[in-house]
């Protein structure tokens, strides 16, 4: 007679020191007494369905995503897999279950593959990764896996009537932005969508100190703290980036290391890197530092290990936000920094961008530094502008002039 081993793994989702994705899980396996497995009743004894709690709500009123490239990455019997677990998780989602270490959450159970370690991995990141829309659930996930089956407990970070009163808040808030942001181009659109998140949201550098796996890190990493409460870690505001361009039907994807994640979009079939966090660098300012960018230009500001062909795709500067603003300064740059200069302050931005080419950014920032500069562009003092700061970033050849005075 076969016995099937039950193994039971804790899985360890590293999060980003600044906001919360999977960019590894850790696992821990120990293996019980063999069960007898002749019954069904004995798996169903060792997997200890937990106590159901019905709490009179609705289901959640939540709009799901299509499955994306996650997804794609996957066989096909863990596709099927993954389309069981994320109905089980979004079915019970306005259900309070108490799992076996006390805490609230929901258990998921499929059966008709044997698991690796290293297949529940790429299952359960794939989920995460592809549904910005489960919000509400924790970044510490508990598998047990037996022979051809696999339970997934999930932890709550929301109550079952905080979750109800999320999504509609949720829906409500994205409705709204769609409507004010969406026009005819997709670049406007995901332009008007970005900014509009980051007018709303500032980075929690509480969350991002705080210890990893904690309710709070791991609930300033979800789009709700970026799109509702106004404020969120990297992984809220790229999670809520995701939903938004998802719901604007922008394809796009979460891209991360280590430490950091961030979105892959794509206009007219041609990928651009976008990273929402670094771009809110200063609570008074909406940079675009890294808004559509090359893998090129990326991986000037961070490592990615893990490039693939499709993130080294990424070669196009049609969408760039410099390029299509007509900020990007080469050739007669002062000429053409007069002009964008001029065209920024008559659109009534208390802050300036420009991306200068390598040929002239250290001799433009040399410029803007020296005591001529107001002199030669009087406009500036035509428009109340007396005083400012500025930010460099070297590695991309951005100038950010923030107005000082009121």
């Amino acid at each position: 007679m076969f016995k099937r081993a039950l193994f039971a793994v804790t899985i360890v989702l590293m999060l980003a020191i600044t906001g919360g994705l999977i960019a590894s899980i850790g696992v821990k396996v120990f293996e019980q007494q063999q069960p007898d497995t002749s019954s069904s009743d004995t798996v169903t004894e060792t997997t200890a369905a937990p106590y159901m709690v019905e709490v009179p709500l609705q289901e959640l009123a939540i709009t799901v995503l299509e499955n994306g490239y996650w997804f794609e990455q996957l066989e096909e019997p863990l596709r099927v897999q993954y389309n069981a677990i994320l109905k089980q998780i979004l079915t019970n989602a306005h259900r309070e279950t108490l799992l076996d270490d006390q805490a609230w959450g929901m258990t998921a159970r499929v059966y008709g593959y044997e698991h690796t370690d290293e297949s529940v991995e790429r299952l359960l990141t794939a989920i995460c990764n592809d549904h910005p829309e489960l919000f509400f659930i924790s970044a510490n996930f508990t598998y047990k896996r037996y022979g051809d089956g696999l339970s997934v407990e999930f932890r709550y970070i929301l109550s079952a009537e905080e979750r109800r009163s999320a999504a509609i808040e949720l829906e409500e808030t994205i409705a709204s932005l769609l409507s004010d942001c969406r026009t005819d181009d997709p670049y406007e659109t995901e332009r008007n969508l970005h900014d509009a998140l980051l007018t709303r949201c500032r980075y929690s550098y509480e969350a991002a100190e705080s210890e990893a796996l904690s309710d709070l890190h791991w609930r300033m990493s979800s789009p709700y703290a970026a799109l509702c409460e106004g404020e969120a870690i990297c992984g809220g505001y790229a999670r809520a980036m995701q939903w938004l361009l998802a719901r604007a039907e922008i394809d796009n994807m979460l891209v991360y290391n280590d430490d950091h994640v961030w979105n892959l979009v794509w206009l007219e079939d041609k990928p651009y890197f976008l990273d929402p966090t670094w771009n809110d660098f200063d609570d008074d300012i909406v940079s675009h530092r890294v808004f559509n960018v090359t893998y090129e230009d990326l991986i000037r500001t961070r490592t990615l290990p893990e490039a693939t062909p499709l993130h080294r795709s990424a070669v196009y500067v049609e969408d760039n936000y410099f390029v299509r603003e007509g900020d990007f300064i080469d050739g007669n740059w002062q000429t053409t920094l007069a002009a964008s200069l001029r065209r920024q302050l008559e659109e009534g931005k208390a802050w300036l961008e420009f991306r200068f080419s390598e040929d002239v950014f250290d001799e433009a920032v040399s410029y803007i530094e020296g005591e001529s500069f107001f002199a030669e562009f009087d406009f500036l003092e035509e428009g109340a502008w007396t005083s400012f700061s500025y930010y460099t970033d070297d590695d991309l050849g951005i100038v950010t002039i923030k107005q000082t005075d009121a």
